[in-house]
């Protein structure tokens, strides 16, 4: 047996309101087709051909978790079940701010809520200046905390995020904690750097990765993948953005050729889709992105051989064209396959993908 399996999240990449969205004040929310009514004919020949924008040709997934973030999406997809995060509508609590500044011996600047960007702009002098950290949420279940890379050291900003995540891992329950570097000055503006290291919520191992690792089948991913499984060895995919991520990984497949590597899971979630795109609500550059995307898919379908699988989906919602707010939105997201796999068309919950992954690698 030598079969590659390569699953990409494209994060946010939503096909539709799922039936709670209302609970979660989504209604109407629909990714995929609001970017096509904004450009009916996108030139994605790979995508089209395979059926991501076609609803008689995909599976449509059903998220069952209680969230609708990346963590928690990821998860499902590989047949875990998150519970529910804890929230912050009006920003952090003092009460909890006080417990990590007692942690790091440090006070730090209570940002509250908002987007992290405009937040670093506006709190980026005043740190400069004092050396405190940032620290903010938003919509999503986040502890954030930001520092300019010149003041504080990396070392240090990794060390309080993981001194926060003992705080957020119970009573209250978040997500993540976030660390979020940043360079620039106040006349220029700040601007975040490549350096983020996200603290995932601590959670068992996933059973089908357990699995996998039983029976000698490697699994690669890219940063965020690595920093959502902690617990997991992962082979790195590097690279931050779409293109050098995609090349990266067609370095791998091509090395395979020559290299007769054995059979291997390679997950990789896409979050430019989401995070340069999605939240910024800006549907001309999600559809550059998915441009972008499709021309670097052709050239990995072509490295695959028979026996191998990619499957492409989705974490969760994030509507470019949502008016009521810049969250992500509550959504079915979409299954296609090379090849197809067609026993699992219809509507089906998300965690269906494990299964594929599982029945392809005969793990039973």
């Amino acid at each position: 047996m030598n079969k590659w399996v390569l699953l990409f999240i494209l994060d946010g990449f939503g096909i539709g309101e799922a039936e709670d969205a209302n609970s979660f004040g989504d209604t109407g929310a629909n990714t995929c087709g609001h970017l096509l009514s904004c450009q009916p004919a996108i030139p994605c020949p790979t995508l089209e051909a395979i059926g991501l924008f076609d609803p008689n040709r995909r599976a449509v997934l059903k998220p069952e978790n209680p969230n609708k973030d990346t963590l928690s999406g990821v998860y499902e997809l590989l047949g875990v079940i998150l519970p529910k995060w804890t929230t912050f509508p009006e920003g952090l609590p003092d009460s909890l701010l006080h417990r990590f500044e007692s942690l790091i011996h440090n006070e730090v600047i209570n940002a509250g809520k908002g987007s992290g960007t405009e937040i670093i702009n506006r709190f980026g002098s005043e740190h400069f200046q004092t050396g405190n950290p940032i620290v903010y949420t938003s919509a999503d279940s986040v502890f954030q905390i930001a520092a300019h890379e010149e003041k504080i050291p990396l070392s240090t900003l990794y060390y309080w995020a993981w001194l926060a995540r003992s705080l957020v891992n119970d009573q209250p329950a978040l997500g993540r904690v976030i660390a979020r570097p940043f360079l620039g000055n106040g006349m220029i503006g700040f601007s975040r750097t490549p350096h983020r290291k996200d603290f995932p919520y601590k959670t068992a191992t996933v059973p089908l990765f357990e699995e996998l690792s039983k029976q000698s089948v490697p699994l690669s991913g890219n940063r965020i993948i690595q920093d959502l499984f902690p617990q997991t060895k992962i082979d790195p995919v590097p690279g931050q953005h779409i293109a050098d991520t995609m090349k990266q990984l067609l370095v791998l497949l091509r090395e395979r050729r020559y290299q007769n590597e054995p059979s291997r899971l390679c997950v990789v979630d896409l979050e430019d889709f989401d995070m340069l795109y999605g939240h910024r609500r800006d549907p001309k550059g999600y559809i550059s992105a998915l441009i972008e995307f499709d021309g670097y898919l052709n050239q990995c379908l072509s490295l695959l051989s028979t026996q191998d699988l990619c499957i492409l989906t989705a974490d969760h919602g994030n509507d470019p064209t949502f008016a009521l707010h810049t969250d992500h939105t509550r959504e079915n997201v979409p299954l296609v396959s090379v090849p197809s796999q067609s026993s699992y068309q219809g509507i089906r919950p998300m965690r269906i993908v494990s299964s594929i992954i599982r029945n392809y690698f005969s793990l039973l």
